[in-house]
């Protein structure tokens, strides 16, 4: 007979397995882009581009949080010292949880001690100063390069103006869309030395593939499509008039629609998570 040790060892390995399968079951039953890219899995593995091109999405970022978050699941470790994302997949962790309600009470119990350990970096201060130098270091794009930009400050991403109404919507958030048809990253900087409390998260850059495109008049559009959804341009006396509250998914979609490609993403924040 086995003794003591031996037995609880048993028992240790075999919680294991019950969770990791209890993982895997909601996992290929999860209705939300953390279910595709898991399916998807099995025919591409780790190849984040092979699924993106099956899911037919526009952005390999949000392909990478997904597995990201894949692998936080099934390994029960916290993969990540960044705050934002930290944030956002505490966020996701919680949600998986709710809305998978045939997880037994131990394994949800290890997904939501997940989120708690997530949620302490979150909210690292020294975490989050490391975090916005290194933002303000990276700057995001090439110089020299025309194109529509997208930014956002840290503090706008971290806590979102609107909720989303429900797991499978977007919060809404102040989003930058700017351009310039000469040098996208020089007009950036140019606003974060005059008018800007922190330095900010540079999201996206889309371009059209005419050499001589007038960015000036995409962007109209482009705030007349964001306006015309309710995703509502920031009117208050004062205050720059190119912040929506908005989300990036909507962003990239009233891209696509106007025939520009994203030629920068921010990997690091997906559109959807």
């Amino acid at each position: 007979m086995p003794d003591s040790r031996d037995g609880s060892q048993g028992s240790e390995d075999q919680g294991n397995l019950s969770y990791q399968q209890e993982i895997e079951d909601a996992l290929n039953d999860d209705p939300q882009r953390i279910g595709d890219v898991w399916r998807l899995r099995t025919k591409h593995g780790e190849n984040a581009e092979g699924i993106r091109a099956d899911l037919n999405v526009k952005t390999v970022g949000t392909v990478h949080s997904s597995l990201g978050l894949i692998d936080t699941l099934l390994n029960c470790k916290r993969s990540t010292n960044a705050p934002t994302l930290a944030l956002q997949r505490a966020r996701a962790l919680r949600s998986f949880a709710k809305r998978h309600e045939k997880l037994s009470p131990a394994s949800k119990h290890i997904v939501e001690e997940l989120a708690t350990e997530h949620q302490r970096v979150a909210d690292d201060e020294e975490a989050l100063a490391n975090e916005t130098e290194q933002i303000a270091r990276k700057g995001g794009l090439s110089r020299g390069q025309p194109g529509i930009y997208v930014y956002a400050l840290p503090h706008y991403l971290r806590f979102p103006v609107s909720r989303a109404d429900s797991d499978e919507s977007n919060p809404r958030t102040y989003l930058k869309v700017g351009m310039s048809n000469v040098d996208a990253k020089g007009r950036v900087r140019q606003q974060v030395t005059t008018a800007l409390p922190e330095p900010p998260r540079v999201l996206r850059r889309y371009v059209l593939q005419a050499s001589n495109a007038d960015y000036r008049r995409v962007e109209d559009r482009m705030h007349r499509h964001l306006n015309a959804a309710d995703h509502n341009q920031n009117r208050q006396r004062g205050a720059g008039k190119e912040w929506f509250l908005t989300h990036l998914t909507f962003v990239d979609s009233t891209a696509d629609i106007l025939g520009l490609a994203i030629e920068y993403e921010d990997e690091d924040y997906p559109s959807v998570l």
